[in-house]
């Protein structure tokens, strides 16, 4: 075959195929449902079964029924395609039966004949098994899904989440100062859940002091927990330095002698020395604090520590030549009553 006679065979064999495609029906049932043998399409009653039927033009088909199934049928739509002067359309049929059974429905274009289809109408859908579309666990519900194989009418239901169930596997008891926990698994979906258990913390007992603390040294002290025999040593600072006299304030007659106690000094500290701002008026030892009034007049005596703290004391020393006085109620006790 030579090649313009190849050229003029291909289009003739396409215009075939194309012509023999534009007359044969095509038969399709709702939601994808194949079609059966012999272009049988399975529905159920009451519910739409779709047809589509491949034509030449876009005229519109009518139809009737074997029976008296008063059916009810509505177009929705074609689609087409167009090759050079050639065109090629499928056009679309709702139709819903109201009586079960088998039902023969023609075809009628322009009032002639096309074709015939049987459509099978069950009474009632005929679900079965669900598939189950989502899995169902502790935490997410699951989806089953119900389908009619007649016309894949389908539903769905909801499969409750099933909620963890927990058993204890494993314990570790805290102390006090390490966290504890428990571990449990669930027997549904083999998840684990860890609780901490806090630390108890120590529970001491009251201070008991290991070295008392002094003005020169500090000190120490120590407590035990009574749950894990933990010990716990704490210092004692130095104690602040202070020192006071039981008097501040000592009438003296000339030529007696007394003694300066001191009241409270901290302990640990010692006397540095004794000292009188007028020793011609009150003498001091300064060492022992003894006091001896040479003649009348005021001194002050001064104590002063080794740790640099000091307290003073007013001396009034007095003579005979007042003492006609003593019944004074002006003068002070100590010179009335001497």
């Amino acid at each position: 075959m030579n090649k313009k006679l190849m050229f003029l065979y291909i289009p003739s064999v396409l215009l075939v195929i194309f012509y023999v495609a534009l007359h044969t029906q095509t038969v399709q049932a709702s939601v994808s449902a194949p079609a059966q043998a012999e272009d049988i399409i399975r529905g159920c009653k009451n519910t739409p079964v779709q047809l589509s039927i491949s034509s030449s033009d876009n005229t519109a088909f009518t139809f009737t029924c074997s029976d008296s199934c008063h059916f009810t049928s509505k177009f929705t739509g074609y689609s087409s395609i167009q090759i050079g002067g050639f065109a090629f359309y499928s056009q679309g049929y709702e139709f819903v039966f109201p009586t079960a059974g088998e039902h023969t429905i023609s075809a009628f274009k322009n009032g002639s004949f096309s074709t015939q289809t049987k459509i099978v109408i069950a009474e009632s859908h005929a679900f079965g098994d669900p598939e189950i579309t989502q899995e169902v666990t502790c935490t997410s519900d699951g989806i089953k899904k119900y389908t009619c194989p007649n016309c894949k009418h389908s539903y769905t239901e909801t499969l409750p989440a099933l909620g963890h169930k927990y058993s204890k596997t494993s314990e570790l008891q805290p102390t006090c100062t390490k966290d504890g926990f428990k571990i449990y698994l669930c027997s549904n979906c083999g998840e684990y859940r860890e609780d901490k258990l806090p630390s108890n913390g120590h529970s001491y007992s009251s201070w008991t002091v290991l070295k008392k603390a002094d003005i020169f040294r500090s000190g120490s002290k120590r407590h035990i927990c009574t749950k894990c025999g933990s010990i716990e040593t704490q210092t004692i600072e130095k104690l602040p330095a202070n020192v006071s006299l039981t008097k501040d304030k000592l009438y003296l007659k000339v030529g007696r002698q007394s003694r300066l106690k001191i009241k409270n000094k901290t302990r640990g500290d010692k006397i540095l020395s004794w000292e009188s701002s007028k020793k011609n008026i009150v003498f001091i030892n300064k060492k022992t604090g003894k006091i001896k009034a040479r003649k009348s007049g005021t001194a002050i005596v001064t104590l002063k520590m080794k740790s640099g703290c000091s307290a003073k004391c007013r001396v009034i020393a007095y003579d005979q030549k007042i003492s006609a006085a003593q019944t004074n109620p002006n003068l002070p006790y100590i010179i009335r009553n001497y």
